[in-house]
C-alpha cells in the first residue's frame, strides 16, 4: 500500500470534487479526503441530503476548509465565485462519487438531477470515477448490472466492489467500498496527467539483481529500490509517463508507472534496451551486479561437497552500452555508491560512462545508504557543475534529480529550436 512520501505531491494543485452519497461506508470518505489533501489536491465535497445522516457536512468541512454543498438551492459558493453547479462542475479536474449508492448510480445513469450530486454529475465533462458501495443483492440486481454498463460506455469509470464483511445482518459478500488508499490510487490513475514534464518519458532502474548459483542460492546486494522508486514518483509528479525496471523488492510502484519487474543483470539489460530509444531520459539508479557465475548447478549445491569454487564473469555494463545507442537529445543519468575516493571516482564514472548527471551516495553516511528512507548524495553534471544535497528523504532527493532533469531537457529545447533539429517529445494522453 502507498505511504503519504509515496503520493506526496502526485496530485498537487489537482482540484477534486468528492461526492458522498448516503450510504453507511460515507465514513472511509472522510480518510479519503485527507488522503486527497495529503497528495497536493484541492478538495471540495458534495453530499446528498441522505449523506448527512451518516457524516454530518462539519466534518468535511473542517477536513477541507471549505463549505460542503448539500442543497441545490442556496448553497455556499465553494469555488469563490458563485453558488451554482455549473462553476463547481468547471471548476474540478475530477469527481469521484464515493460511495456510490445503488441510488446515485442510477440516477445517473437515467440522467435524473433531483439534488445538487446529481445535477452536478449530469453538469460536469472532467473524469468521472464511481466507488460503488451496497448490500451483495443490490450491486448484483440486473438493474444495477445495466446501470454500471451504461456508465461505463459513456465513459465514467466504475470501480469494483471489495468483497468481505457487510453492514446488514453481519452478512459477507460483494458490496464492500474499497478502501480509502485503494481509493486515491484510481484518482490519480484517472487524471490526465499534468505538469512541465507532460509528454515526456523516463526510464527509471531500480533495487538489485539476484545472480543463481543453484536453484536455492545466489548472489545479490542491499539495495532496497527505494531511491530508484522515488525517483520514479517524482517524475510521475511531474506529469511524465515513467517505466520503473526494478529488481526484487518488497515496494510498491508511484501509480500511473509501468512496473517491468526482473530478476538478473541480463534480464534487466534486456528490459532497458527495449525501452531505451522511445525515452527522453533513462535513471539508472538499479545496483546492478558487476559479476555473475560462469554455471548455475541444476542441483542444489551440498554443504558435504566442501566449499564450492565459484569461477565468474562480467555482467554486461548496461550504462555503457545503452550510452552508445543514446541520441543526441535524450539524458542519461548514473548512480554511483563509493566508499573510499568518493569524488573522484564519481568524476571518472561519468567521464567513462558519456553520462549528463552522475548522483553520488556515501555508504558511510549513517543517513544514508540501503533501506533507510534518507540520503546523502552529490550530484555532478557533464558541465561541471556540482550540487551538493543535506540529508533529505529520498523522495526529496528524487524531486531535486527530476528538477534538475527539468532543466537540462529545456536547455536542450531551446538549443534544439535554435538550430532547426527535431526533438524526441510525444504529445500527452489527453484520455488519461
Amino acid at each position: 500500500m502507498l505511504n503519504d512520501e509515496a503520493t506526496a505531491g502526485l496530485l498537487l494543485g489537482r482540484r477534486i470534487v468528492v461526492a458522498v452519497s448516503g450510504g453507511i461506508a460515507a465514513y472511509k470518505s472522510c480518510t479519503l479526503v485527507r488522503l486527497l489533501i495529503r497528495a497536493g489536491a484541492l478538495v471540495r465535497v458534495a453530499m446528498t441530503r441522505h449523506a448527512t445522516e451518516f457524516v454530518t457536512p462539519l466534518t468535511f468541512q473542517t477536513l477541507t476548509n471549505a463549505p460542503v454543498v448539500v442543497d441545490l438551492f442556496n448553497a455556499p459558493s465553494c469555488v469563490d465565485q458563485s453558488s451554482e453547479h455549473i462553476d463547481l462542475s468547471r471548476w474540478t479536474d475530477l469527481v469521484i462519487v464515493a460511495p456510490a449508492t445503488a441510488n446515485i448510480i442510477a440516477k445517473a445513469a437515467t440522467g435524473l438531477a433531483d439534488d445538487f450530486v446529481s445535477t452536478l454529475l449530469l453538469a460536469t465533462t472532467c473524469p468521472v470515477v464511481y466507488a460503488p458501495a451496497m448490500n451483495t443483492a443490490m450491486w448484483l440486481n440486473p438493474a444495477t448490472v445495466a446501470n454500471v454498463e451504461t456508465l461505463d460506455q459513456r465513459g465514467a469509470v466504475v470501480l469494483p466492489t471489495g468483497t468481505g464483511a457487510l453492514a446488514d445482518k453481519q452478512e459477507f459478500g460483494q458490496g464492500r467500498l474499497l478502501e480509502p488508499e485503494e481509493l486515491l490510487v484510481h484518482v490519480i490513475e484517472n487524471l490526465p496527467p499534468s505538469g512541465p514534464l507532460v509528454g515526456r518519458k523516463m526510464v527509471v532502474t531500480a533495487g538489485p539483481t539476484w545472480e543463481p548459483l543453484d536453484p536455492v542460492r545466489m548472489l545479490t546486494n542491499r539495495s532496497s529500490g527505494k531511491m530508484g522508486f522515488a525517483v520514479a514518483t517524482a517524475a510521475v509528479a511531474q506529469g511524465m509517463d515513467v517505466t520503473l525496471i526494478a529488481g526484487p523488492n518488497s515496494l510498491t510502484p508511484p501509480p500511473r508507472a509501468d512496473l517491468i519487474a526482473v530478476e538478473s543483470a541480463q534480464e534487466m539489460h534486456q528490459a532497458v534496451e527495449a525501452e531505451f530509444p522511445n525515452c527522453d531520459v533513462l535513471v539508472m539508479s538499479a545496483a546492478v551486479a558487476d559479476w555473475k557465475p560462469t554455471s548455475v548447478s541444476d542441483e542444489k549445491i551440498k554443504k558435504d561437497q566442501g566449499p564450492p569454487v565459484v569461477e565468474m564473469v562480467p555482467n554486461p555494463d548496461i550504462l555503457l552500452e545503452i550510452g552508445k545507442l543514446r541520441t543526441s537529445g535524450q539524458i542519461l543519468v548514473g548512480f554511483a555508491m563509493e566508499t573510499s575516493d568518493e569524488e573522484d571516482n564519481a568524476r571518472k564514472k561519468l567521464r567513462s560512462k558519456n553520462l549528463d548527471i552522475l548522483v553520488l551516495n556515501r555508504l558511510s553516511d549513517p543517513d544514508a545508504g540501503f533501506a533507510v528512507d534518507t540520503n546523502v548524495v552529490t550530484i555532478f553534471a557533464a558541465d561541471g557543475a556540482v550540487t551538493k544535497l543535506p540529508t533529505l528523504s529520498k523522495r526529496d532527493v528524487g524531486d531535486r534529480l527530476v528538477a534538475l532533469i527539468l532543466s537540462e531537457l529545456e536547455g536542450r529545447d531551446d538549443r534544439t529550436d535554435a538550430e532547426g533539429g527535431n526533438r524526441i517529445h510525444r504529445p500527452a494522453d489527453s484520455s488519461g
